[in-house]
């Protein structure tokens, strides 16, 4: 339903970065935004939670990711080496501070925060919001 609402033009999805978490936050963000780069930022975030890290590192799990979906890896690994991204990233931590965002998923409709779960009550408000509802 969310594609929809994109694809209608009713509701724009932005996504940003919240890496208070550590070191393995900002390394699984950088590689969302090198997955980005070649059209793939969605399918590695779905891989993200889809498959089990298990006994590996994290820049093993994020290249099993990035093979699984036939990125170009060396120009995926270059980027995560390089920390391309990185600058992009640390903005959006900034900004979440100044708004008080403290977890993930937090959710905005028209500038305003929505605590709303499950998505069936998100795509409402967004609908609502639109004139829709």
């Amino acid at each position: 339903m969310f594609e929809e609402l994109v694809r209608t033009g009713i509701a724009k999805i932005t996504y940003r970065h919240r890496i208070r978490f550590g070191p393995i936050s900002t390394r699984v963000a950088l590689a969302t935004e090198c997955a980005a780069d070649q059209d793939a930022f969605w399918p590695f975030h779905d891989q993200l939670f889809e498959l089990r890290r298990n006994e590996v590192t994290i820049d093993e799990f994020l290249m099993e990711i990035a093979t699984n979906l036939s990125l170009d890896v060396p120009a995926f690994t270059g980027c995560l080496q390089d920390d391309v991204h990185l600058a992009r990233i640390m903005e959006d931590e900034t900004l979440a501070a100044e708004f008080g965002i403290l977890g993930t998923p937090t959710i905005f409709v028209n500038g305003v925060q929505v605590a709303a779960f499950p998505a069936e009550t998100i795509i409402d408000v967004v609908l609502a919001a639109a004139g829709e509802g």
